[in-house]
């Protein structure tokens, strides 16, 4: 086999017009690019929809031998000489090392099995668009939905009860709610799920989930330390799922001892401050399937896992599976959150707290990938915690507070206070940012991006008692974080004085940052014309594959309204603010700046399911898709749902080469996940040239067992004979939305047709 491949003169992102400019005829006779398709609509819409590097592509001429193969370069981008492809050549590209998961996206004739005859001037765009089902989602069409935070105890009846806890608002949403800014639609009071952080989507059901939080100052809810709920989108309410200590998982025990059911009355609730971050369920994540619910507990800093099936159900304790988290730190100072589900495999945010030494030198951050087959962790992703940052707050003392520090029980002395004479009290300010990993997402480039609770903010509320009463009462400021993480290759790199990688954010050199500057330099809320609050992140992350932007939950994310809390979405190409939108703003009865929005998640849908591909002549007999060897248009091809009594449910005739497809544009009901179906084809259709054919595939001269059994899937025949029937049974998949190697080989008769096959072996 010979390698040609194709050195480019740059590490950005370019288009494939721009490329080729630069190349002449002899040096791009084949040519194209291999993209994510995001929005699954088989066209590359950049500069978001980025390029996929290391697919191999391979060419094949005439009657099927490799003429030559390379490699993808880091914009996606290959191409083939004429010298390796002449003009007038019949070729077959093929596209392997996909990636896992990936699968050739919908709505296109372009599958990862391409053939062509090279015309004089070249082919410029022998394509491919990828995508894998959570790469999908409509922005638009889909909703974010977020916990908010109650003051009290959320018995049923009682005002701390009666507010809602759960929230959902378009993913668009900006401004203030109800002033300039849409309403957001409730989904559940406090008093059925009380307070809520981690949240997964199982799109096939539209089914949300999620988990209690432990924190200072808002009860739980029904279900305690352990809950889990479960939302029904179509009738947009709440319903509990299973408390987890009946699977014989310990969260640990209820803090909260003396919250008022009257949400206007602050109280003591000491115990929870050393409760924060150490008792109930941090992050949960679901698996690629949506079938089986993978959660952190922080009791026992352990990830536990159990199936909940298709919709969700309370699940078994016989499927309960545990797996230890390690300690990658110098000490026993460890404590996990934030967890994410990325092709496959799950990556967990650690920090090393130094909550015993109180050392912040100590203070790091650790990604472990989590693969769930084998239970192992790899460390990922090291970083420390000890760069410069923003003051959470620009008055008196607060503005000198401008490191993380160690995690502490200690509720922390004012750094500024004023006496408010409506309700006869001193107010302090109450700043102690202590680090957590609460949230991961990773970008279209690969990127990670992770997100950063300030503990702090579970330990505070607002116009709140301090855990032993002074007199006095506290508001507290978030100082949480969004860092970027640049994917080099596979090799990751934090963000350094603003710049990630090739993109250049919008924080250089402002000494906020690792390296002097951050990426994502507008985090801070303005009051008076300057920044009032530095850091005003608080680690709930979302993004929207091929959007370009990223989501975080934020103390105060519009300008000069106060004591609010929501969410703040920024660039990922230059770190920049591109919207807010505030949940509540002055609200009584909130936490007010004190983290009072939780993590975020969107109602994503499932990408259409597209399955097809090719009918040809198979002149050799020999199974394989040979480059000489023509689609057969014209033919009648029927797609029947096996699991509804082999009901036709479509069907269409091919062209273009041969080709089909089905997809929701063509069928009577939407194609599922999971389900047993059928192409057929008629072998004595009147009128066509199929009426000459009868053999499939080998024409009965079978080809040796081993050989037989190692076609290739992407270029083989998948039909056997049913009768007259070329048929090919297959059921899609859990989680991958396309199949576009559904093909079918079909052999002349020269004498009298008998339709008897010799079909491909298989083990």
């Amino acid at each position: 086999m010979k390698l040609t491949y194709n050195v480019l003169n740059t590490v950005r992102q370019l288009t494939l017009a721009i490329l080729l400019c630069g190349l002449s005829q002899a040096e791009a006779q084949v040519s194209g690019v291999v993209y994510k398709d995001f929005n699954n609509n088989g066209f590359q819409n950049p500069p978001h929809e980025v390029g996929v590097r290391g697919v191999v592509v391979t060419a094949f001429i005439g009657a099927g031998s490799v003429v030559a193969s390379t490699v993808t370069q880091i914009d996606g981008t290959y191409s083939f000489s004429a010298t390796d492809i002449p003009v007038g050549s019949q070729i077959r590209i093929e596209f392997s090392n996909l990636g896992a998961n990936n699968t050739s996206s919908g709505n296109t004739k372009q599958t990862n099995v391409q053939f062509y005859t090279v015309p004089a001037g070249g082919i410029a765009d022998a394509n491919l668009g990828l995508m894998a089902s959570d790469d999908y989602c409509e922005p638009l069409r889909s909703v974010i939905f977020t916990p908010c935070y109650v003051n009290g105890d959320p018995i049923p009846g009682s005002s701390a009860g009666e507010d809602d806890a759960l929230v959902m608002f378009s993913y668009d949403a900006k401004g203030v709610a109800g002033v300039d800014g849409e309403m957001p639609t409730h989904l559940a009071k406090a008093s059925e799920v009380g307070a809520l952080w981690g949240m997964d989507y199982q799109a096939r059901a539209k089914v949300g989930v999620a988990a209690a939080i432990v924190r200072r100052h808002v009860g739980l809810g029904p279900l305690g330390t352990g809950g889990i709920y479960t939302i029904d989108f179509n009738t947009k309410s709440t319903a509990p799922l299973i408390d987890v200590k009946t699977l014989g998982i310990d969260t640990g025990p209820d803090p909260h001892t003396d919250l008022s059911s009257d949400k206007l009355i602050w109280t003591q609730d000491a115990a929870s401050m050393s409760a924060a971050g150490r008792t109930g369920i941090g992050g949960i994540a679901l698996s690629r399937d949506e079938k089986t619910l993978y959660m952190v507990n922080l009791y026992d800093r352990k990830i536990y896992s159990f199936f909940v099936g298709m919709p969700i159900s309370t699940p078994n304790a016989s499927t309960v599976r545990s797996f230890q988290i390690p300690n990658p730190c110098s000490d026993g100072d460890y404590r996990p959150w934030g967890i994410k589900e990325y092709n496959g495999m799950f990556y967990l945010g650690v920090v090393c707290t130094a909550e015993t030494s109180q050392d912040s030198t100590k203070l790091m951050g650790t990604i472990y990938e989590f693969n769930p087959q084998n239970g192992q962790f790899k460390i990922f992703f090291q970083f420390p915690l000890t760069e410069k940052r923003g003051p959470a707050d620009a008055t008196a003392d607060c503005k000198n507070i401008r490191y993380w520090r160690p995690w502490t029980d200690v509720f922390p002395k004012p750094c500024a206070t004023f006496f408010e004479p409506s309700i006869g009290k001193t107010v302090g300010f109450a700043v102690n940012p202590q680090p957590i990993i609460t949230d991961l997402e990773f970008d279209s480039d690969g990127s990670m991006i992770i997100g950063m609770m300030d503990r702090m903010s579970l330990q505070g509320g607002f116009r709140a008692v301090a855990p032993v009463d002074d007199g006095n009462v506290y508001d507290t400021f978030v100082s949480g974080d969004i860092l970027r993480v640049y994917n080099n290759n596979g090799v990751y790199e934090m963000e350094n004085n603003g710049q990630a990688g090739p993109l250049t954010g919008c924080g250089v050199g402002n000494d906020e940052g690792p390296g002097g500057g951050e990426f994502y330099c507008r985090d801070y809320w303005v009051f008076f014309g300057n920044p009032g609050h530095s850091e005003i992140a608080n680690g709930g992350l979302m993004l929207v594959p091929g959007t370009g932007e990223i989501l975080t939950s934020a103390m105060d994310p519009i300008d000069s309204v106060f004591h609010a809390a929501g969410i703040k979405t920024f660039s990922n190409t230059d770190g920049s603010s591109l919207r807010s939108f505030a949940v509540y703003a002055g609200k009584k009865g909130t936490l007010g700046k004190s983290g009072g929005t939780g993590d975020l998640k969107a109602s994503c849908g499932n990408p259409p399911i597209e399955i097809g591909n090719r009918v040809w002549e198979d002149i050799d007999k020999d199974g394989i898709q040979d480059p000489n060897e023509p689609g057969l248009d014209g033919i009648t091809v029927s797609l029947l749902d096996m699991d509804d009594g082999g009901v036709e449910i479509g069907s269409l005739v091919t062209s273009n080469g041969g080709t089909f497809v089905f997809n929701e544009g063509n069928v009577l009901r939407p194609l599922q996940y999971e389900r047993n179906y059928q192409i057929r084809v008629s072998m004595v259709q009147s009128g066509v040239i199929l009426k000459n054919l009868t053999d499939i595939s080998t024409g009965g001269v079978p080809p040796a067992p081993d050989e037989a059994e190692n076609l290739p899937e992407t270029r083989d025949s998948d039909a056997i004979q049913e009768g007259i029937y070329a048929v090919i049974n297959f059921q899609t998949g859990a989680y991958t939305q396309s199949n576009h190697n559904l093909d079918i080989g079909l052999t002349s008769c020269t004498i009298k047709c008998v339709p008897v096959v010799v079909t491909k072996k298989t083990k």
